[in-house]
């Protein structure tokens, strides 16, 4: 479940933040290995990226019900009374019960309650202790909120969509969609160049964004100057005259799970064209192999429309909590968060 070296990291990774080159390209943070987590880290500021591989991941993979009686347990700090096995222990909540309680929820029997501290599985602990020993805040992206943060600690929570593959057969709708799409621009394989710039200026240059998203779009060219490997495919879409219309990237580099990273198009591109050329990454994907695509956060309802018309779903949870380290991570004190990653870096790692 727990890698030992940030290559094996990004094999088994099931969300982007574990692509450690990615990371590494976008952000110009330094990269290590923390207890078999993936953690960047900046000027005494880490980010630690509490997700297992992706064998492992189905463990935190849950309907929608699950979650949010998890959440709610949480909220009312319900403690655990036992836990049978330890196989009930999920990413710090002991599932428990038999579904007659007040906090169950509809397809799950049974009720979620927080572990003890001391119940916690280990390994999120040690990577807590080992990066107090050189950085005074964290960050941490999990599937669900560490007992170690302190109750000041800031939490925010959204979750990464994905599908599986092959991808279901489109609706009509959408069929209709790329058709048309396809009677007006071509979808081929290219390389980063001039023009792939040159749309991304325009997207920052027109389009209110992040700091930290900004950062990330200017950082495309070292991305893609770092793909060594051939792990990243750009797709771009084509007007009959040649013309750049739209182009999309994935990435390819984790064994089981591909990642939609990012797109971008002109205003005036046809209806269509950002869904073919997802309909050709999720091709690639699975001739590669994955049986995964990860589509990212679903941030906004804009965005969570277009994944829903690939019937993508919300299936991994994302919790982002901050605060300061002290000499003993996992037995800190509340104190004051030192601030949201996003706050820090802008969205850095949306």
């Amino acid at each position: 479940m727990f890698a030992s070296t940030l290559s094996s990291i990004t094999a088994e990774a099931c969300v982007p933040e574990q692509l450690v080159h990615y990371v590494r390209a976008v952000s110009g943070r330094r990269a290590m290995v923390c207890a078999g987590y993936a953690a960047y880290a900046h000027e005494g500021h880490a980010v630690l990226v509490a997700y297992p591989g992706s064998g492992a991941a189905e463990t935190y993979r849950a309907d929608a019900a699950l979650w949010a009686a998890r959440e709610e347990v949480a909220r009312k700090a319900v403690v655990c009374a036992a836990v049978s096995a330890p196989a009930n222990i999920h990413g710090g909540f002991a599932l428990v019960g038999d579904g007659n309680g007040p906090d169950c929820a509809p397809g799950f029997n049974g009720h979620v309650a927080p572990l003890p501290m001391e119940a916690q599985p280990r390994p999120l602990a040690e990577a807590l202790e080992e990066l107090s020993s050189s950085c005074s805040s964290v960050t941490v992206l999990a599937p669900f909120r560490p007992c170690e943060a302190p109750d000041t600690a800031h939490s925010s929570r959204d979750a990464y969509w994905d599908m599986e593959l092959p991808a279901p057969a489109p609706s009509q709708k959408l069929r209709n969609l790329l058709g048309r799409a396809a009677r007006e621009v071509a979808v081929q394989p290219e390389k980063w160049g001039a023009e792939h710039e040159a749309l991304v200026r325009h997207y920052l240059q027109t389009r209110l964004l992040a700091s930290g998203t900004r950062a990330i779009f200017s950082a495309l060219p070292e991305y893609f100057a770092k793909d060594e490997e051939g792990s990243v495919l750009l797709l771009a879409a084509r007007r009959a005259s040649g013309e750049l219309a739209a182009f999309s990237v994935a990435d390819y580099s984790a064994l089981r799970t591909a990642f939609y990273m990012f797109s971008f198009r002109h205003q005036d591109a046809p209806p269509g064209t950002s869904d073919m050329l997802l309909a050709g990454l999720l091709v690639e994907a699975r001739e590669r192999g994955c049986t995964r695509m990860n589509l990212g956060l679903g941030i906004n309802a804009g965005i969570g429309f277009f994944k829903r018309k690939w019937r993508a779903k919300p299936c991994l949870p994302y919790v982002e909590t901050s605060w300061e380290l002290y000499k003993s991570a996992y037995t800190c004190p509340s104190g004051g968060v030192k601030g949201r990653l996003f706050d820090r870096l802008g969205g850095l790692f949306r």
